[in-house]
Order: structure tokens, then sequence, then C-alpha cells
């Protein structure tokens, strides 16, 4: 009997152990389910043998993914592991690390040396009995390098067409465009009345540069403090030769003409189409709208477009790109303008800021309706024939760019109200995605995820008007009397590895294996099968495209290294997207769910508090770190967090010398292990350093365990505040997914240490000597001061020498 099981893109190797050939094309009739002979397993619940992802991002952050360090051997451990040997010593703590964030950018890492982390432990820094030295190559992961990949090909600029030379005249753009200027009667000017001034350039004031021969177009300010009108006197500085002002609208005194028109801001999207020759137009263009979802469906779209051999472009949260050619705002290509420091680290430090320069950076997702073109004719000009849009509710609501791109697709996603972006409510998204759906040029298709109520509403809507076809999907069973799903999820599967699913389509049946985890993504699985479908692919291609997207960054980006757990890092950081990812993840039958997250600076307090209900409520261990604290303090925003969990767990230890949830160099060193004694009891740690939380995690992890590193995702740097009057901020490079990827390849050294106990902290070669050690250090505290607070009574109650060290004291007072 002939089983069905996936389809492998033929450009990307298989995986070990599950190779499959491609079937004849034959095999795939419509309506037919797609059969291959067996060859392995379609799905594992267990890890499965893939090779570490090959993928620009990685690339860029110089990130080692194949080197693993050099062994410590099978020393003896002669004491105990504890958090202050794993975070750092002296002035690595974390008010050190905030006062000298300067100091840490100017010596540029000279003193790395100094710190000790859980690097230097499992590298050999607790030595053996003989005090064996490790090799300051292997410890500086030097001899790695050599077969560390090489990181981003040469941009192939001579490889694409150059792109041209714009010229228009001013009456000529303007008449293109639509857009009628105004006498100061309110009456319109003929165009044969305009100047005759030659444009090259469009210019706004949220443009990063002036530009020669430029139309300045007032628009408001993208940081909302300002607007276009209040610079009109600064452009002719910046080459503009003519100003667009709204009419009636006072400006500064200008040295060059200035034409009124009735909204700017709404003409500056048809000029920027018409300047750039609709470059939309020439390109199959497929938009993604929603609160969620966008980012990963666009993505394995992308990988279907471009497995038909489709030159695409990719516009969204992550990057700009053509094919893996990134694009600066302006749609040039990109390339660093200074060096990258991280260029040869395996990952950064502990309680140090390496400088974030030489980076790409996070892109704003949809840019401004200027941008949005410049990007999309940088994309055509360079020969593309498709293009992905991710396009966000703020720009649905304040640019409305749905005519000026006129997607052939035009994908929902889903509207999650618990979870909009900040600013928003529930009534603007959904008039801005109705909005959306109405301009749709006939012709188009419409892709709406019918799931819920919204979603089905909307889509009749559309149904209705009857200037687009509507193709309906759905992750559940469409209630009785409603239209069917055409595409819609048969069969899921999930475990801590990947996910499967099984979907029917109007062309057939078929099965997708992808690398995301949890229930959330089959929804972003069918919206990207929807987009192939109406796009007219063959469901080979659809399939081979989807699975051939080996990581989606910061996307429940699954960081395998050969590890018997899973660590996937993701961008949920708000309340209600994290207690949605723990909810899908405790639903993947994880042995223990391990959870690293942070509060945010620009989060409020209440925000804070949410945040620490969600994960105290789905981790069954939690660590509480940083997450770009920005112009707070960590260990205030921590304490905002902790304010969240169950007054039950909060005062616990209410007799305790010094508050017990937070980081343990906030306190005394002699205090040190009963904080982590206390936070033990509950598995809730505080490790304000990211670096060192993410390190004890990986290292506490036991096989079948899941690991989620939340908050980032696809972000690769940290702010942090020195407490200037001004409030500017220092920008590190800081990756979870290379510090991941980094961790785990230390971890065969760490696991060679056959006695050492990492199921608490501190970490300790016997479980019995966690106890003892303690007990030692109670009773040095208390020979040396003379007294004993009774929290520190409370861990396991007075041994005869403290009795006796008590007693003592009582007696010499």
């Amino acid at each position: 009997m002939v089983s069905s099981v996936k389809v492998h893109c033929p450009r990307t190797l298989p995986p070990a152990g599950r190779a499959r050939p491609l079937p004849p094309a034959a095999l795939f009739r419509p309506g037919r389910w797609l059969h291959l002979p067996s060859h392995g397993p379609a799905f594992r619940a267990e890890r499965p043998q893939r090779p570490a992802p090959k993928h620009l991002v990685h690339a860029l952050s110089g990130n080692n993914r194949n080197g693993h360090a050099s062994s410590a051997g099978d020393a003896e451990v002669e004491e105990a592991v504890n958090l202050d040997d794993i975070l750092g010593q002296g002035e690595g703590t974390p008010a050190a690390a905030q006062a000298g964030a300067q100091a840490s950018l100017e010596d540029e890492y000279e003193d790395d040396d100094e710190v000790i982390g859980l690097d230097d432990i499992i590298q050999g820094h607790l030595g053996d009995e003989e005090g064996e030295d490790t090799d300051p190559e292997a410890e500086s992961g030097d001899e790695l390098l050599d077969d560390a990949p090489e990181g981003p090909h040469e941009l192939r600029r001579n490889e694409y067409p150059e792109p041209p030379e714009r010229r228009w005249r001013l009456r000529d753009l303007l008449q293109a465009a639509g857009v009628v200027a105004l006498g100061p009667d309110g009456a319109e000017l003929p165009f044969s009345s305009l100047p005759e001034l030659e444009i090259s350039n469009l210019l706004t004031c949220n443009s990063p540069q002036g530009l020669d021969q430029a139309l300045y177009v007032c628009v408001p300010a993208t940081d909302a403090d300002a607007d276009g009108h209040d610079f009109a006197d600064r452009a002719p500085d910046q080459g503009a030769v003519a100003v667009l002002a709204q009419a009636g609208r006072e400006v500064p005194e200008c040295s060059v003409p200035v034409l009124r028109v009735a909204d700017p801001a709404a003409s500056l999207g048809r000029l920027a189409a018409a300047f750039y020759g609709n470059p939309s137009r020439s390109l199959k263009t497929v938009a993604f709208v929603g609160t969620h979802g966008k980012t990963t469906a666009a993505w394995l779209t992308r990988g279907l477009l471009e497995e038909t051999g489709a030159l695409t472009g990719m516009i969204g949260t992550i990057e700009y790109a053509i094919a893996e050619d990134r694009l600066d705002e302006e749609g040039a290509l990109w390339a660093p303008e200074e060096d990258d420091p991280s260029a040869d680290r395996e990952s950064s430090s502990p309680f140090h800021i390496l400088p974030y320069e030489g980076k790409y950076g996070c892109p704003e997702t949809t840019p401004d309706p200027l941008h949005l073109q410049k990007v999309l004719a940088g994309v055509k000009d360079r020969g593309a024939t498709h293009a992905v849009v991710e396009l966000s509710l703020q720009s649905l609501i304040r640019d409305d760019p749905v005519p000026e791109i006129a997607p052939d697709v035009l994908v929902f996603t889903c509207l999650l109200d618990d979870d909009l972006p900040v600013g928003l409510t529930p009534a603007a998204c959904c008039q801005a995605i109705q909005q959306a759906f109405a301009r749709l040029a006939p012709g188009s298709t419409a892709v709406i995820n019918v799931t819920d109520a919204f979603g089905a509403e909307l889509a009749a809507s559309v149904a209705a008007a009857g200037r687009a076809r509507v193709l309906r999907m759905s992750t559940a069973p469409t209630p009785p009397g409603s239209p069917p799903a055409d595409v819609f999820a048969e069969r899921t599967k999930h475990s801590i590895w990947e996910s499967e699913v099984v979907v029917t389509t109007p062309a057939g049946r078929l099965q997708v294996i992808l690398p995301l985890l949890g229930a959330a993504h089959v929804g972003n699985a069918l919206a990207a099968v929807a987009a192939g479908c109406a796009l007219a692919i063959p469901l080979p291609a659809v399939v081979a495209g989807m699975e051939g997207v080996d990581v989606i960054p910061g996307r429940s980006e699954v960081i395998d290294e050969g590890q018997g757990f899973s660590v996937a890092v993701d961008a949920a950081r708000s309340p209600a997207g994290v207690a949605r990812a723990l909810r899908h993840a405790s639903a993947l039958g994880a042995r223990r769910l391990l959870v690293v997250l942070g509060g945010r600076g620009d989060a409020t307090p209440e925000a804070r508090a949410a945040l620490g209900a969600a994960a105290h409520a789905g981790a069954d261990v939690l660590f509480l770190t940083n997450d770009s604290p920005g112009r707070d303090w960590p260990d205030r925003i921590i304490s905002h967090v902790v304010a969240g969990f169950p007054e039950a767990v909060r005062h616990r230890n209410l007799g305790a010398a010094y508050p017990w949830l937070q980081d343990p160099h906030r306190v005394p060193q002699w205090y040190q292990s009963f904080l982590t004694q206390y936070q033990s009891e509950v598995g809730r740690y505080v490790i304000e350093d990211r670096f060192s939380a993410i390190r004890v995690a990986i290292g506490m992890a036991k096989p079948k365990d899941l690991i989620l590193v939340l908050g980032k995702g696809h972000e690769d740097f940290q702010e942090y505040w020195g407490g200037q009057e001004l409030g500017e901020t220092v920008k590190g490079w800081f990756d979870d997914r290379v510090e991941c990827r980094a961790a785990l390849g230390r971890l065969p050294s760490l696991e060679k240490l056959k006695d050492l106990d990492r199921s608490f902290l501190p970490w300790t070669r016997y479980p019995e000597e966690r106890e003892g050690m303690l007990a030692s250090i109670l009773e040095e505290e208390l020979k040396s001061k003379g007294t004993a607070e009774p929290a520190m009574r409370q861990v396991f109650g007075p041994t005869p020498a403290v009795a006796a060290g008590v007693d003592g004291a009582d007696d010499g007072a």
C-alpha cells in the first residue's frame, strides 16, 4: 500500500533520514491526494535530524552555527556552581552594567576575560584538580571560525538591471497622479498654469537625506510631534525646487514656489506611484492584513513564489528585499556603512554592551507612501515579477495604501481584539480592514480567514460587492448555513519540533510539515496555501516552496543543534501574545515548559504586571530578564512584572532579609544562595542579564523539555539607559537566536560533568551538597557577624554548629 508523505523542496537538501524524491507531475492531478512512496516518517514527534538552518539573518549576525566549544573534560567540580559564577563577578552586576554602559562601549570588550560566565565554567575555568589550562584559542572560539558560514554573499549588483533615472515636468507629474493644485480662492488651477520645473525626486520631512530637484510634500512627521509644513522653509536647502502644501495652511516664507492642494498627505501616495511608474502594476502583488500572522504567512508565500522561479520582492517587518539581497527604505541595495563589531563573535558577553553598528536593523513593517513606492520600484527595476507586502493596521488607517499598490491578492489573516497595536481600537481596525478590501481592483482575489465572525462578515460583504473573487479559508469547520471554506485544515499534528497540516484546497489535498510550533501557525500556513491557490501555483510547488523555508526569523524559530530538548525563539511580547504562545506550547507534549522573557522599557507598569501574570500561569519554569529596558531601570521593570504573580507566590518568605524575587546580584553575596534557594522552590528565577538567563535556562533543560525565549524575535539589539538627563539610550547588539545557538554549542562540554546537578540553582556536584553548602554559608556568616536573620534559619533550620554560634553571639552581647 502506498502511504502519503510530504514533498521536499528540490533546491534544499532534505534532512537526513527523511529524503524523498519528487514524484512525476502526473501524480498531482486536481482533486487527488499527493501520493509518494514512503522512505521515512512523515512527521517526527522526536527531534528531527535536520541540518542547521542556513539563512541570511544568521549569517549577518556573525553566528557560528556549526561550531562547538572545546571540551572541558570530565573535570572534578570542587565546589557548587552557583549563580554568581554564571552571571559574573565584581563589576559585572546589573547596576554596574548600567552605570558603565558608555565605558563598555569605549573599551570595546577589552576586559572580556575578566567576566566569568557559563562559557568560562564549562570551558575549564572551574578547572580540574590539577589546574589544567584551557586552550586560549578554544576559549575565544577562533578555531571555529574556519567552519563558520562565510557571511552574506556579495550583493549581486551586476546581475540586476540598473534602475532608471526618472525626470518629470511638475505639471505632468501632478496630472498623471490626479493631484489638482488650488488657487488662493480655492479654485482649481489648470495644469498648464503650473511652473515649468523639472522634478527628479520626491521629498518629505521623513526622508533620511536631501535630494536634488525634488518636490517637497508637506505631510505629518512619523514621530507625530511635528508636521512637514513647519519645515517648508528648509526644504530648498535639501534640494527642493517646489513645495506642495495644504490649502489654507500657513507655511514659513519659502524661496521656491509653493503649490496648494486639498490634502497633501493623501496626495503623496498617488504622486509617488505616478513618479515611479506605478511599479505594482508591473508586479504580481500579494498583500497581507490582520493583527497577527502577516510575517509568517508572507514568508511562506515568498517561499512558494520563489519555488516557481519567480524573482520576488519582500516588504515587511523583518526586511525589505529582492531574492536574498536586502533593500533600504530608498529601494537601493543595502550594504553596511561601517564595520560590524560582532562579525567575528560567536555571541555577546554578559554585562557588556557591544555597539550596534554595521547592522541592517529592523525596518517599519509598512513604510510611508513615498518609501513604499520607492521600495516597490527598487524591486521592479531590478527585474522582479512578484512582490509580497505586509500592510500594518497603522498604515491602513494612516495612508490607505491599497489603491496605490493594487494587490492582485489581498489576504486577511486574523483580527485579535485582545492584542491590538497600541493606540488602536477594535472599531478602527475593523473599519480599516473593510476599507482595504473595498478598495480592491476588479479582477483581484480576496483571501479571507472566515474562522471568526468578523472574517465571515467580511467575506460576505466582499462577495456581495462583486469586485473581487473571494477565497475563504478556515482553521475550523464553518458553522451550518455559512458558505463552506475553500481552503481548510483537515488534520493537524504538533510536536515540540514541528507542525504537520493536511489541507484541502480547490485543486486537491496536500500535506506540509513546517518548523513552526503550535496551532497558532495553522492559520498562517493556510493563508500561504490559499495565496498560492489564488495565483494558480501548482500544489507541488506550494508544498515544496513552503517546506523550503528553513526558518522565519524570530517566528517560533526552532534552534536545533542536536540537543534532546527543543528551543524556540518567538516575538510574542504583549500579555495576550505571551498567554497565547504559552497556551499553544503547553499542548505540544513537552516534559516541561521553560520560558525566558522580560518586560520592555516602553511598557506601562500595568502591562508589565499583566505580562507577569500570563507568564506565571503558563510556564513550568520561568526566567525573568531584560528585554530592551530603554529609559527605565531593569530592576524596576522586573518589580512590575513580579507584581502580576499571585499573592501566594509574592508573599512567600516574608521574613527574609531581602526581597527574594530579584536578581541575586542585587543582594549581598552571603545572601545569594538563600535567594536562589527561594526562587528554586517555585521555579521562578530573576536573572537581569539576558545572556546569562538564556544560558542558565539551556543548562537546566532536560530531554523533551521545551524552552521558549520570548519577546525579541528577530530583533538583534537591546537598548539601555545610563541615567543621563536627556534620556539618551545606548543600543547594543543582542540576538536571542545567536545566543541560544552559542549556548547549545557549549552544552556537550557541560554535559561531560556527569555528577553536576543542574536541576535547580545553585548548581552543585551532588543534590545533597546544596543543603550542606547553604548551612556552611550561614555558619560562616554567624561566625563573622555574630547575628542571624530569622529568615535564614527558615531555610533548613539551625544545625548544631549554627545553634552554638547563635548562643555564643547572644552571650557575647
